[in-house]
Parts: structure tokens; sequence; C-alpha cells
């Protein structure tokens, strides 16, 4: 993959923490009202607490998502194109 058409660590990033960030906060809301949705150390959190916990854990994930991604963009742009048989 040629380098210039790779995406941007932060156009990667928003695009995982986009399609993150409703599940995340689902569970946020869901925990404020009493499920056990989050946990930290194995030990459920509720109340306004969890809905920020939630919402880390979604920049977080979506942090290591666009490194990997990123890190396969890097990978591939290492091996030589093939160029495509195409008939005129």
């Amino acid at each position: 993959m040629d380098e210039s058409r790779a995406p941007t660590y932060a156009q990667c990033f928003k695009s995982m923490a986009v399609g993150l960030a409703p599940l995340f906060i689902l569970f946020g809301i869901a925990a404020i009202f009493g499920a056990d949705t989050v946990r930290i150390n194995r030990l459920p959190v509720h109340g306004p607490l969890a809905l920020l916990y939630s919402v880390v854990m979604a920049l977080l994930l979506a942090a290591l998502c666009a490194t990997f991604q990123k890190l396969g963009y890097f990978i591939l742009s290492r091996w030589p194109r093939r160029e495509a048989d195409v008939e005129a």
C-alpha cells in the first residue's frame, strides 16, 4: 500500500472511537442504573463513575485498535504491489 494513500493515525483513531462510542456509552448508561456492565478489577462499578470509566475504556480500546491498524498499514507498505494483468 502506498504510504501517501494510507490514513493517518488520527483518522484511524477517530473512526474506531466513533464506532465504539455508542456501545460503550450504552454500557455506561446501563451501569448507572445498576447493571453490572462496567467492571474494574472484577468489581462492578455503578453510578456516574461507570459512565466515565466506560468512555475512558472506549478511548483506550480505540487507541489500541488504531495502533494495530497503522502497524498493519506499515507492514503492508513494505510489500511491492502486484500489477494487474489487464487485457485491452
